[in-house]
């Protein structure tokens, strides 16, 4: 080694230079602390070296890790392409039965709006008609021809209403009731007419006393 001092060479055993007699201590503490420096570097190297080797010694194959992460990135892309293929198909799905349902929707609202319109357009024309010619329930219609198929009394009442009647349906209605009831009237009397003239006033009103008993009255 060199003096550092005087740059005279002395073996690496001596303590001090003959050449101008300073201390080789110092440089004899640095060339160790260099030498240890420099292990510290090699064993760091070592273990950096060994995270890179299996426990038979042997080198890793970097080319089959290389190829393992190229597998595996290409199978997380098929995966999410493959998951965006079924949300696509959801989506679409979804859109179509939306559009159904819109469709079904837009039809019902649609036939429901006629039907309130027609229902309106009738319920204007009620309105606009006079009070003489008022629609009649079927209710009315009932009642009167049961009170018309009352014998003497559906005649009575018939030729009044169809007299004294505001309504005009009414009043057509027992007209044409007053009218059939008149017309059987006439029948039956002709009916009788022609029996008293037939059979005698005595024998025509023992037929009617059979015919009566025979039917239960």
């Amino acid at each position: 080694m060199k003096c550092p001092k005087c740059g005279f060479e002395e073996s690496d055993s001596s303590k001090f230079c003959t050449g101008c007699g300073a201390p080789l201590s110092v440089v004899t503490e640095a060339k160790k602390e260099t030498v240890e420096t420099a292990k510290a570097e090699v064993k760091s190297d070592g273990a950096a070296t060994d995270r890179f080797m299996p426990n038979n010694g042997s080198a890793v194959n970097l080319s089959d890790n290389k190829a393992t992460a190229a597998e595996t990135v290409t199978a997380v892309a098929a995966s999410n392409a493959s998951e965006k293929k079924i949300d696509k198909k959801a989506a679409k799905i979804a859109e179509n039965e939306a559009k159904k349902q819109a469709k079904a929707d837009a039809k019902q609202n649609a036939k429901d709006q006629k039907a309130l319109e027609k229902k309106e357009k009738e319920q204007n024309l009620l309105d606009s008609c006079p009070k003489c010619y008022k629609p009649v329930s079927t209710g009315v219609y009932f009642w009167l021809m049961l009170i018309n198929a009352i014998p003497l009394i559906g005649l009575i009442f018939s030729f009044f209403a169809s007299l004294i009647t505001p309504n005009r349906n009414i009043k057509r209605f027992e007209k044409a009731a007053c009218m059939w009831l008149l017309i059987l009237t006439l029948i039956a009397g002709a009916v009788i007419l022609f029996g008293i003239f037939y059979f005698g006033d005595d024998n025509i009103f023992d037929i009617m006393y059979d015919l009566g008993d025979a039917l239960g009255f």
